[in-house]
């Protein structure tokens, strides 16, 4: 795939352009953005975006999975399980709004 994408010839500006407003894609799309009028520095905030709510969402699955998870085998700390629990809760509204 890499190699592919070394020898094959260079897409069109135009078509990259086209797909770019459509698809507004994150990561390293600056000079086509700038070349096709958006702002350059967007894909590289929505890049940041997105990694912030993957690690959101990981904070807030492994928050509820221990938590309740403890809850429910009966741990010697209650305060463990209660913590992880709130944890888990606080960062849904963090990656919630961006769904």
């Amino acid at each position: 795939m890499v190699a592919t994408a070394w020898l094959a010839p260079a897409t069109d500006p135009q078509t990259l352009q086209a797909f770019y407003r459509r698809v507004r894609p994150p990561g390293m799309w600056r000079a086509t953005a700038a070349a096709a009028g958006a702002d350059p520095a967007e894909p590289g905030r929505a890049l940041r975006h997105g990694a912030l709510s993957i690690l959101l969402v990981a904070v807030t699955t492994y928050g509820l999975l221990v938590g309740l998870g403890t809850w429910i085998a009966r741990p010697a700390e209650w305060l463990n399980a209660l913590s992880w629990t709130l944890v888990g809760c606080a960062a849904v509204p963090f990656w919630w709004r961006r769904l």
